[in-house]
């Protein structure tokens, strides 16, 4: 049911509030769900710019000023937006 319901949903970003998620292709409104604000599809490249972002946070010196706990919850945020897209990480 997952499966089906990524074939039917792109991913989109919000560049107001930094959410990004997926959004059903059918309906006609394209507004974020946390600010209201118009969203951007994400194309290949915005997919393959958060892929690097998450490779990224493994690594020691990338985003220093970040708490353990910060870059894990983004490490988990990245995890689900790719899931509810159905696209590998």
């Amino acid at each position: 049911m997952a499966n089906e319901d990524a074939l039917n949903n792109d991913p989109f970003n919000c560049p107001r509030c930094d959410w990004f998620g997926s959004l059903d292709r059918s309906s006609g409104e394209k507004e974020c769900p946390a600010c209201e604000s118009a969203v951007n599809p994400l194309q290949q490249k915005g997919l393959d710019n958060l892929r690097a972002h998450y490779r990224h946070l493994l690594k020691i010196g990338y985003k220093t000023e970040w708490t353990l706990e910060q870059r894990s919850a983004e490490r988990g945020r990245l995890e689900l937006f790719f899931e509810s897209i159905g696209k590998p990480l």
